[in-house]
């Protein structure tokens, strides 16, 4: 019995330390981190998307009885139980709360969209029937109510970086101020706000990076102000109220010089100008200068607008001198600048020709001085433009076509070509290591401008002296023009030979062809047998002598240079 008992108590040691094992086992099973399952993570999600669609939810309801309380006092006022100014006085206070919440909404960022959004879903329109429905605003106090408006929503969508706020406004504004234009005709008044706003969404789409909110703003004001300067004259007088029309024209001229500034300070403060300022910029100059323009006869004279014009040239190419370190920005008010400098001749073209041949000069001083060879290009525009001015285009054309014929040009027509010969004498004593496509077009171009300058010079005193001779015919005039093309080939090929006048022998060629269609397509019509086979022999010596040339000059193994 004492052995049984002994084995009993063996047996019951045995089952405490098992137990103990157990025990200390199930304790380390409970420390341990049990990972989420794919269950609870669902769950989680499933509890996110929850909260969030309820939000939506409930601003969805809170918007709609904001909407509620409009229409009631929208039909408070209409029936008359309050006086029109009282009603909308409510009206605007009731939609400028909601907005005072978006403003105060802190970092709830659905709440502050869903405020701001509902506000200006009110504000616009209550500026609308103010003006139309009611009469109680005239154009000029609602162009006055919707820019303060605009400003106090974008301020606050700046402010809280409210993306959406900011779209509802832009597009609310601009639908609002081309109603407001069309309906009360005077576009001028209405062009205020909206270039306001293209200046603003400018700003925002550079330091936000909103960059597509800046489009249509400028896209409409241009539209705006195509539409209205470009109405018959006999329009204007309802167009511009309250404005007169020199004071139209210094709008005209002060929005591309506002949004130059602008892009100014943006480049300034280390933003990089992109492809919106290169399309804005020439746009809003061409349609701002151009529409002053138009008004010339009404208003201020067109030397005093071709001056403002200059001005603003003048300022983007002292941006372009002044950003060394900014190649793009210093092409893109270059390009700027040119472009304002044409406009600037189209108002005034009585001096336009003077005036391009000066600025071409000039720039090829500062081209000079600040190692600027980019700005060539520009320099052989104005010129061409210049020649286009001065008429030496109309007489390189008559003498093609109708050959030297009448009275002589003037010498002011040979001024650009003058001024090519000597920017084209500047460019070969400077001659760069490696020569951009610009460059080449430039020099090229201005060749071409001095080369027509001598030639029509040329085939009038060569037909003169003839003239006094005999009896000069039209037939003699263009084998006149034939014997000078012929020559002034031949020459270029033999100028062509040095290094540094490569694009005499581009251009030989292309004198050669234009020769061959004026023989072909005129001179066969109006030449008599002998000068028909002295203009033929003349141009196929020509075409041979050009060639044989052209072989010696470009070194074995190489291609012919213009082929």
């Amino acid at each position: 019995m004492v052995e049984s008992m002994d084995s009993w108590d063996v047996r019951l040691a045995r089952i405490e330390q098992r137990l103990a094992r157990i025990e200390r086992r199930l304790d380390m099973a409970t420390d341990v981190q049990v990972p989420p399952t794919q269950a609870s993570i669902a769950a989680d999600t499933v509890t996110i998307t929850t909260e969030t669609g309820m939000r939506f939810t409930s601003l969805l309801g809170r918007t709609s009885l904001v909407l509620a309380g409009a229409f009631l006092l929208r039909f408070i006022t209409q029936s008359g139980s309050v006086v029109p100014v009282v009603g909308l006085s409510l009206g605007a206070v009731y939609a400028l709360s909601w907005l005072w919440l978006a403003n105060r909404s802190g970092q709830e960022r659905l709440s502050a969209t869903f405020h701001g959004a509902t506000s200006a879903l009110l504000s616009i329109p209550l500026i609308i029937e103010a003006l139309f429905t009611f009469h109680i605003l005239t154009p000029v106090l609602a162009a006055c109510a919707i820019t303060a408006t605009t400003t106090a929503y974008l301020t606050v969508a700046y402010r809280r970086a409210l993306r959406t706020v900011a779209w509802l406004t832009v597009i609310g504004t601009m639908a609002a101020l081309m109603v407001m234009a069309f309906r009360t005709h005077q576009i001028a008044l209405f062009v205020l706000p909206l270039s306001l706003l293209a200046l603003g969404t400018t700003w925002m789409g550079y330091s936000k990076s909103w960059r597509w909110l800046r489009w249509p703003c400028a896209l409409s004001l241009d539209f705006l102000m195509l539409v209205g300067y470009r109405l018959p004259k006999s329009e204007s007088s309802g167009l511009f109220e309250p404005f007169s029309i020199p004071i139209a024209q210094a709008i005209a001229l002060a929005i591309p010089a506002l949004f130059l500034i602008l892009f100014r300070i943006i480049q300034a403060s280390g933003r990089p100008t992109r492809l919106f300022a290169y399309i804005q910029g020439i746009a809003i100059c061409a349609i701002g200068i151009t529409g002053a323009s138009v008004l010339t006869p009404i208003g201020i004279s067109s030397t005093w607008v071709a001056l403002m014009a200059l001005l603003i040239s003048a300022f983007s190419f002292h941006w372009s001198f002044s950003v060394p370190e900014d190649p793009q920005a210093g092409r893109l008010a270059g390009i700027l600048g040119l472009m304002t400098l044409l406009f600037s001749a189209l108002s005034a073209q009585n001096v336009a020709a003077w005036g391009l041949v000066i600025c071409s000069l000039l720039l090829l001083a500062l081209a000079r001085s600040y190692q600027r060879a980019d700005l060539h290009l520009h320099i052989a525009v104005s010129l061409t433009a210049a020649a286009f001015f001065a008429n030496l285009i109309v007489w390189t054309a008559k003498i093609l076509s109708q050959g030297p014929m009448g009275p002589s040009p003037e010498w002011m027509a040979f001024l650009p070509a003058m001024a090519a010969g000597v920017c084209y004498g500047v460019f070969i004593a400077n001659p760069p290591d490696v020569m951009h496509w610009t460059e080449r077009a430039a020099r090229s171009l201005t060749l071409l401008l001095l080369v027509s300058g001598i030639c029509v010079a040329l085939v009038f005193g060569l037909f003169q002296v003839i003239a006094s001779l005999m009896t000069a015919s039209v037939a003699h005039g263009h084998l006149v023009v034939i014997t000078v093309g012929a020559a002034a080939s031949i020459a270029l090929v033999l100028l062509g030979r040095r290094d540094t006048l490569r694009e005499c022998v581009w251009l030989s060629p292309l004198v050669l062809l234009v020769l061959g269609a004026k023989l072909i397509l005129i001179d066969l019509r109006s030449g008599t047998e002998l000068t028909l086979f002295c203009e033929f022999a003349l141009l196929g010596l020509a075409l041979m002598v050009t060639a044989k040339l052209r072989k010696k000059t470009v070194p074995p193994g190489q291609p012919l240079e213009g082929t």
